[in-house]
């Protein structure tokens, strides 16, 4: 009975195992079609600093790095229509402390930081090969940075 039961504990790690793999598997691959679609944008100079998920959902963003002029400009190249009153409940830019913070009128929710600004898409943009769609770009208070949302939606 003892040993059939390391072989099943042994089977269960195994199988934990292979799950963490896939997990991180697909981080990766989810990231680096982030990273694509990025590169397919008019970035005017600014820096791909890094892309990432968030956890096991379908959801990531990039951040990219530059100057205001280059961040006006990337804005400008892109149609794009600010987002006046916005809140979360979800993962995305808001949830960085860098371009979010928590709304005092909603507990759970997020908002963007003061002096920051959010646009979302209205129009067309680039086509993606890996099914990723831009849902919004965040800019910082500091007009430094910007925090761009995506999705892999199902089907």
């Amino acid at each position: 009975m003892g040993s059939k039961t390391r072989i099943l504990l042994s089977s269960t790690g195994l199988l934990a195992l292979t799950l963490a793999c896939g997990v991180a598997d697909g981080e990766r691959l989810n990231t680096g079609a982030l990273e694509r679609y990025t590169r397919t944008l008019p970035l005017n100079e600014l820096a791909l600093e890094r892309c990432s998920m968030h956890g096991p959902t379908r959801s990531g963003y990039c951040i990219l790095r530059g100057q205001p002029a280059q961040i006006d400009a990337f804005v400008g190249g892109l149609p794009l229509v600010p987002v006046d009153a916005d809140r979360t409940f979800k993962l995305d830019c808001r949830s960085l402390p860098e371009y979010g913070r928590a709304d005092p009128e909603a507990e759970g929710a997020r908002v963007v930081l003061p002096g920051g600004a959010r646009y979302r898409p209205n129009g067309e943009l680039p086509p993606s090969q890996d099914n990723v769609h831009l849902r919004a770009v965040t800019i910082d208070p500091a007009r430094s940075a910007i925090c761009i949302d995506y999705e892999f939606p199902y089907g």
